[in-house]
């Protein structure tokens, strides 16, 4: 892996111990979904070398409260977070969550605040930037982007949000 490839661990190690609490509570079922890899040999110091054999899925599948959920964890220690850091297959993904009645959407640590970014509403900007459309500036979220787009959680507790945006979202009661 690289340098960059390891700015998210501290995120996705928070958000596994995070998840450990809502499965001891019996709150949800969590599932953190590793990118397929093939080890290649042993680095000095033990460390091992792999080479991916796909390209990885979205970070989480959880279920709770009968809603299925579909997210990516993204880090970023700038103040903008570049949409070229959602590959087009794990946003594809997130879609087909989405058309399948499940609640996607990317959980973002920025700023030293972490947003809950519905697929819903990020996704006309990814597809906008896909598209090669979009006004200088929209090939990035910035911290009021994600203010006036997602939900700053507290910490990674991510669960309340996600199930009232997903319920509205959903058109399912409380």
């Amino acid at each position: 892996m690289t340098k960059r490839a390891n700015l998210g661990k501290p995120l996705e190690r928070a958000i596994n111990t995070q998840h450990d609490t809502y499965e001891a509570l019996g709150l949800a079922s969590c599932i953190n979904i590793p990118t397929p890899y093939r080890v290649l040999g042993r680095l000095m110091g033990g460390a091992l070398k792999v080479a991916y054999t796909e390209s990885g899925h979205p970070d989480y599948h959880v279920q709770a409260s009968r809603v299925s959920f579909l997210f990516d964890a993204k880090h970023t220690d700038e103040t903008r977070w570049p949409l070229k850091d959602l590959p087009q297959h794990q946003a594809d993904r997130l879609m087909l969550h989405e058309r399948h009645g499940g609640y996607s959407f990317i959980l973002l640590d920025i700023g030293a605040t972490v947003y809950l970014l519905p697929w819903s509403l990020l996704s006309v900007r990814y597809r906008v930037w896909m598209a090669g459309i979009a006004a200088r500036g929209a090939a990035s979220l910035t911290i009021p982007d994600c203010r006036a787009m997602g939900t700053a959680i507290d910490g990674v507790d991510w669960l309340d949000v996600g199930l009232s945006c997903a319920r509205s979202a959903l058109g399912l009661g409380a």
